[in-house]
């Protein structure tokens, strides 16, 4: 992770099927300065992301899809203020926004049926998909 953190112009990454085998994802201060879209899929020995202040400050799209042993949500999350979407697909995992502090202008997505938990106001959007009916929250 630590080359692509520093690469100046990456703008999308996609880190798919077991591309990364760490079971823990840093992005240290001031790292991938503009990058816009970063997917991270099937991910399997991953269980703990840390977003530091000033990471990923170009961010606008993050999508986690099939990353077993992820619990959580990445902590630091709240730091991405940049960040519009997230979405999440296959993810057994809860999201209480106060404890992560998703920023307030993110739309987040679910794609499946796992049992979710909203806690406080901060989304502006969640919306899951997967099951026989279609929940939309708008606030």
């Amino acid at each position: 992770m630590q080359i692509l953190e520093d690469a100046p112009n990456l703008r999308s990454l996609s880190l798919l099927a077991e591309s990364y085998l760490g079971r823990t994802i840093v992005c240290t201060s001031e790292s991938f300065s503009q990058l816009c879209v970063l997917r991270v899929w099937k991910l399997e020995q991953l269980e703990e992301w840390k977003i530091e202040q000033k990471a990923l400050p170009s961010l606008r799209q993050l999508e986690i899809r099939l990353c077993p042993r992820m619990k959580v949500l990445p902590d630091g999350l709240n730091h991405v203020t940049s960040l519009l979407e997230l979405k999440l697909t296959n993810m057994s995992m809860e999201i209480k926004t106060e404890k992560h502090n998703i920023p307030r202008n993110c739309e987040v997505h679910r794609d499946d049926s796992v049992q979710y938990s909203l806690i406080g106001s901060l989304m502006q959007k969640f919306t899951m998909f997967g099951s026989e009916e279609q929940f939309v929250y708008t606030g």
